[in-house]
């Protein structure tokens, strides 16, 4: 993850980058983070490889437009993958660096919303297979389902 100031390697996963001045940034970004701390959503980037990550953590760390900046390379999203399905072996065993792509996950600051930087990043981050708004974390308990009418 990049802080502020360029340095794409400041907090990669377990860390967070730093805004100017060394304060930690008021929003979070990552596989964890369902939106910044204005409630605007985060955008993610995806990339078939590690150096093409770096290159576009690079380019967005000192973006005015981003709160909070973390990355995922390709051999993290596997331990990440296996931890989430360490109790499925089936799904945990087909998970690879093949298989799954580095990652970017950018915060926006208030004032920008998550449809605009995502339309920026896929004019300014060409490297990118895909750019898009993910959906929030679901519930990790089980909600009761809407009584519904009978037909």
């Amino acid at each position: 993850m990049g802080d502020r100031e360029g340095n794409a390697d400041a907090g990669r996963r377990g860390g967070r980058g730093v805004l100017r001045g060394g304060r930690p940034p008021p929003a979070a970004a990552g596989p964890d983070a369902c939106s910044s701390g204005s409630g605007t959503a985060q955008v993610l980037a995806h990339f078939d490889g590690d150096a093409d990550l770096r290159v576009a953590a690079e380019k967005l760390s000192g973006d005015d437009r981003i709160a909070a900046l973390d990355t995922e390379t390709k051999a993290e999203a596997v331990t990440r993958f296996k931890k989430i399905f360490a109790d499925q072996p089936e799904p945990a065993d087909l998970a690879g660096p093949a298989t799954l792509p580095a990652s970017l996950w950018a915060a926006p600051v208030d004032g920008v919303s998550s449809a605009a930087l995502t339309r920026r990043l896929i004019d300014e981050l060409p490297a990118a297979g895909q750019v898009m708004v993910p959906p929030c974390p679901m519930p990790t308990t089980a909600q009761p389902a809407p009584p519904t009418e009978p037909s």
